[in-house]
């Protein structure tokens, strides 16, 4: 999923920088640059095929990570990814993953 606050930091920092140095039309070049961090960034929904990428740490203390799967017989499931051995598990059951894509953040009711 897209990390906002990354991404408008991104946006802000390099359109500055270039505006800050050269003007206008840099300026406007750096907008346009950003648009590849934009499709850098992992989208809602996106499953990420596991021979293109496996998940990647996201907190250094922990070594697992729960991730929504495809498997090679087709069932979406959520299981968990080690990171020091490269697989999905659950219950001692280890997986045969075609795909992956991160869990979705928790609900959180608006007050």
């Amino acid at each position: 999923m897209i990390d906002e606050n990354k991404l408008i930091k991104e946006i802000r920092t390099y359109a500055d920088e270039k505006a800050l140095n050269s003007g206008y039309i840099e300026y406007c070049n750096g907008i346009l640059a950003s648009i590849g961090v934009v499709k850098s960034q992992p989208q809602v929904n996106q499953w990420v095929p596991v021979s293109e990428r496996l998940p990647q740490i996201i907190n250094p203390l922990k070594h697992t990570q729960w991730v929504m799967v495809t498997t090679y017989s087709g069932d979406v499931l959520s299981l968990l990814y080690n990171f020091n051995t490269a697989h999905f598990y659950r219950d001692r059951l280890s997986y045969d993953v075609i795909a992956w894509q991160p869990l979705p953040e928790s609900y959180k009711e608006k007050v």
